[in-house]
C-alpha cells in the first residue's frame, strides 16, 4: 500500500511510527471533523448557488457512532482529541 503523508509530524511519535511499520493498528492523535458540507458566505466567485447548493449535515448517530470507534482503542490508543 502506497500511503503518502506529510512526515513533519511523524518525529514526535516515534511509537506510533514504529507500530504502523509493524502492521498494528494505530489510530490517529487528533480528529478533525466537518459536521456540515454548507458554507453561508455566498461569495461572488462560487458556483455553488449555481448548481442549486444544498447544505448536508452528518446526523448525529453518525457521528457518534464513529466518535465511539475512533476513540475505543484497547489500550486506551484511540484518538486524543476531536
Amino acid at each position: 500500500m502506497d500511503l503518502r503523508i506529510d512526515s513533519h509530524k511523524l518525529i514526535y511519535h516515534p511509537a506510533r511510527v514504529t507500530q504502523w511499520m509493524r502492521g498494528e493498528k494505530v489510530f490517529p492523535i487528533n480528529l478533525e471533523v466537518g459536521l456540515a458540507g454548507a458554507c453561508n458566505h455566498r461569495c461572488v466567485f462560487c458556483s455553488a448557488d449555481y448548481l442549486d447548493y444544498k447544505a448536508h449535515f452528518l446526523p448525529y448517530d453518525v457521528f457518534m457512532q464513529n466518535l465511539r470507534e475512533v476513540s475505543a482503542g484497547q489500550k486506551g490508543e484511540g484518538v486524543k482529541s476531536v
